[in-house]
């Protein structure tokens, strides 16, 4: 097993503690599907769910332990009692509030069937950790799938997000409860019922609750694959819409395609909220996806400036959930933490077959908002991950199983921020582990110099999606040539061009779906592409 005593940490000025073990798991068990949340005092919680074989979702069971503001534990991990042993716990949501109360959902028994149904389980806890309420049902004999949503107010009270059909029909559903788990409405849908022509999904909803009681809920409207778009609604403290769109208002300025990921809310007074989304039809230097970052002000009704966070990440990797790849949080002052997956990769053509392997790093950057209604990255992009090492494991091949990988979390407070991530053990098991860290962290960990031996060559794809792929290429005396692989890992086509630089253009002839463009020369950096039609 891997000890901490053999990574090879470099801390830079911002980090306050760790990194450091979340919680001991029993022999062969992942850590996976982090998430945390923090007080206003800088105590915070982390909760995960606990494998005995992943990514084939055997027996998960959710963990939940809470940490003083130094990540000193308050208490031991606490697995959350479920209805029966051989039900497993799939989706959940975690928040709290400014005092320390905290309130988990997750759903029993995830199924996507109307004959084997699921649960929706609820419990709260007091800020030392304590249980407040035992695990009870909010929900029995549902179909539920896809994320929960969880926002907890410092009243009290609790808003929820759920996907699944209820009696005034299927999509969409908010509902309030107290810190006891008893509901204060009815659950009412996001939206109009959807009309029987309608084309594609609204999915990966995700709620923000103000102390005032209103309620900004986004989705995605799921078409394919760069057609996915972002909504969102709000509503007041008496579930009455305000500026009530039936079918919702879009984030961005909805006068062009977008292939959006998750929207993640937050409100930051009771006037005004902020969203962040991915989208991977609009790209920056490097062809790489944008991060944009939006506020409404007049609770909704007036969006601000459009504001690129970030112009992308050329290694930012996607977890197993594509459309939710990354995880953020807003301090009450308006700052902002930021986090998401990075991988390199080791490809090695003289061999045959070819190695091939790749190991991650989770990374972040920090921002506030200015000028009132403006969302800013303040940062640089850092690591805060253990650098490359002996203790260094292979996570994944460039088309492998992604969900291999592991989705970090973050979560802040004016004067602190905690860092939660899954790294895999020289067993190939992962294990949690946290960093607590101040407002300083801007240049985080990095990789040494003693990384594999390689030559990466990475080619700048203009257009990551599309009908026709588009390259730009340069340094290259003796022509280009790169090899296409399909996700399989077959080889399907070569591209080749006898000039030193120049653009090129791929993917006629070939359908829609994922493809790897490897640059023929030695151990050289795939680039992942989308074809769509």
């Amino acid at each position: 097993m891997s000890q901490l005593s053999l990574l090879v940490l470099t801390l830079w000025q911002g980090v306050l503690a760790g990194p450091f073990r979340i919680a001991d798991a029993e022999s062969h068990h992942h850590q996976i599907s982090l998430q945390a949340a923090m007080a206003r005092d800088g105590r915070f919680a982390i909760a995960w769910l606990d494998s005995l074989q992943f990514p084939d979702h055997f027996q998960m069971d959710l963990y939940i332990r809470f940490f003083d503001k130094g990540g000193n534990p308050l208490t031991d991990a606490y697995k959350i009692p479920k209805l029966l042993d051989t039900i497993w716990v799939n989706r959940y949501s975690l928040d709290m509030d400014s005092a320390g109360n905290a309130v988990l959902v997750w759903i029993e028994g995830m199924t996507l069937s109307n004959t084997k149904l699921s649960k929706l389980r609820f419990m709260s806890f007091l800020p030392d950790g304590t249980p407040l309420v035992s695990s009870k049902s909010l929900y029995m004999d549902i179909d539920l799938g896809l994320p929960l949503s969880v926002s907890l107010s410092n009243n009290g009270k609790f808003a929820m997000s759920f996907e699944t059909r209820l009696a005034g029909g299927a999509g969409i559903w908010l509902q309030r409860f107290d810190l006891q788990g008893n509901p204060l409405d009815s659950a009412f849908l996001a939206y109009d019922t959807l009309p029987d022509y309608f084309e594609g999904d609204y999915e990966r909803a995700k709620v923000s609750l103000n102390e005032e009681g209103d309620i900004v809920v986004t989705w995605l409207h799921f078409i394919k694959t760069a057609h996915m778009y972002p909504y969102y609604q709000v509503f007041d403290s008496l579930d009455k819409p305000l500026d009530w769109a039936p079918f919702g208002h879009r984030l961005d300025d909805g006068e062009s395609l977008a292939g959006a990921s998750r929207p993640h809310p937050y409100w930051l007074d009771n006037d005004r909220f902020a969203v962040f989304w991915i989208d991977n039809t609009h790209v920056g230097t490097g062809g790489n996806p944008v991060l944009y970052g939006r506020i409404f002000s007049d609770r909704g009704q007036t969006p601000q400036k459009l504001c690129v966070v970030s112009w992308g990440d050329s290694i930012h990797v996607t977890p197993d959930d594509p459309l939710d790849p990354f995880s953020d949080d807003f301090s009450a002052q308006g700052k902002f933490a930021h986090t998401h997956e990075r991988m390199y990769t080791f490809l090695n053509m003289d061999t045959t077959p070819w190695e091939s392997h790749s190991w991650s790093h989770s990374s972040g950057f920090l921002g506030e908002v200015v000028n009132d209604n403006e969302i800013w990255r303040k940062t640089s992009l850092f690591e805060y991950t253990p650098a490359w090492g002996p203790d260094t494991v292979w996570c994944v091949g460039f088309w492998g199983d992604r969900s291999r990988l592991q989705k970090p979390s973050v979560a802040c407070n004016d004067e602190r921020i905690a860092w939660a991530y899954a790294r895999l053990n020289q067993d190939t098991v992962f294990e949690a582990y946290a960093i607590v860290s101040d407002w300083d962290m801007g240049v985080g960990v990095g990789e040494p110099t003693t990384l594999p031996p390689s030559h990466v060559t990475h080619i700048e794809i203009a257009n990551p999606i599309g009908s026709s792929i588009t390259l730009r290429y340069s340094n290259c005396p003796n022509g280009f040539s790169a090899s296409v692989f399909d996700a399989s890992g077959r080889k399907i086509d070569m591209i080749e061009s006898s000039g030193e630089s120049g653009t090129l253009s791929w993917g006629s002839g070939h359908g829609p779906g994922v493809y790897f463009i490897v640059p023929q020369v030695e151990k050289a950096s795939p680039s992942k592409v989308v074809l769509v039609k």
